[in-house]
């Protein structure tokens, strides 16, 4: 694979978002600067600020293609330190833009869950790291707790279906997983506690099909059980660890064919590295298999680029993914 060639399509590309477009390829240029892989700063540079000229009002709300993930591409080279600015002053535009779009919401309209998880991400890491007006914090804490609540009301039963095939787009664990994040900030505890309490009975007596999607949802059970230390939540982990194999995974469920961020081998190895880093429990722990690290790092020499141009997985969620893992391994 020729980095050039890479380059050439990320430029050429009209996708400025996180996972597909130039917001991604602009982290993954400033993460490898220095890795002597063909990526520099003057690069990373270029990228972001076509990002900057091509944002308006018909770019999606969504992570994946839209500003929630610009935001959070930006924030994060702001606050590592790759970008110099104040993010408040920076994400202002996004951030008025999220807020004017969505609060006008009302019960009536569809409601996409995934979307709207998206979006709650965002604002809860804006809360987290930045927002140093008291007046703007309220403000957004407002603004979560209504996103919040517009999920869990207009959320239907497949809410709780996992996505068959694999991939990361499984509302139920990231409704928790978010939930925990509030409860954990000290925002909206008493209300998160009831709707913990209700969605209990249909979480625990779930165990999905695909080992993939069991993992994610322990994921989000154990950031639940550890915040609000409610031993159900940890008798519902202890349930779904006992029935849990990465064997199946490597050897029936992905075949080592797919690596990528949001429905392959990348998403798995990330999703475990939470697992592992929040698991303070010897009974509950999980080893990550050499197997699928010696995949992910030589992911890259057996992919098909054209292949993957086609199905446009060039940037984070692609090619340039890949590459960050592999260089990122080889520094720690």
């Amino acid at each position: 694979m020729n980095i050039e060639d890479v380059k050439d399509e990320i430029r050429k590309s009209e996708n400025i978002g996180l996972f597909y477009g130039k917001t991604g390829a602009s982290i993954v240029a400033f993460m490898l600067q220095n890795q002597n892989v063909g990526l520099n700063k003057q690069f990373a540079e270029e990228l972001l600020t076509d990002v900057f000229n091509k944002i308006n009002d018909n770019v999606p709300l969504n992570i994946s293609q839209g500003i929630s993930g610009i935001g959070l591409g930006i924030n994060f080279l702001i606050q590592n330190g790759y970008v110099e600015g104040n993010a408040d002053y920076v994400l202002k535009e996004i951030d008025e833009t999220l807020f004017k779009r969505i609060v006008y919401y009302g019960k009536n309209d569809k409601i996409d869950c995934i979307g709207l998880c998206e979006i709650l991400f965002y604002i809860l890491v804006r809360l987290k790291t930045g927002l140093k007006n008291k007046m703007e914090r309220i403000v957004f804490s407002e603004f979560a707790k209504k996103i919040l609540n517009l999920i869990y009301f207009g959320k239907g039963l497949d809410f709780y279906e996992e996505p068959l095939p694999y991939n990361v787009y499984y509302p139920m664990p990231f409704f928790l997983y978010l939930c925990s994040y509030m409860y954990g900030m000290g925002i909206y505890k008493n209300r998160i506690n009831h709707i913990l309490e209700e969605m209990k009975p249909m979480v625990c007596s779930r165990t999905p099909f695909l080992h993939c999607n069991r993992l994610t949802l322990m994921a989000s059970i154990l950031h639940v059980a550890n915040s609000t230390e409610d031993s159900d939540w940890f008798e519902c982990l202890n349930l779904l660890h006992n029935g849990f194999s990465f064997e199946k995974i490597l050897k029936e469920e992905t075949g080592c064919k797919q690596v990528f961020f949001t429905d392959g081998l990348l998403a798995i190895y990330l999703v475990a590295q939470d697992y592992i880093k929040n698991c303070n429990l010897e009974k509950y722990n999980l080893t990550i298999p050499d197997a699928l690290y010696v995949h992910l790092s030589q992911a890259l020499q057996f992919m098909d680029f054209e292949q993957s141009k086609k199905n446009g997985r060039i940037g984070l969620d692609g090619v340039l993914g890949v590459l960050l893992f592999g260089n990122l391994r080889k520094t720690t």
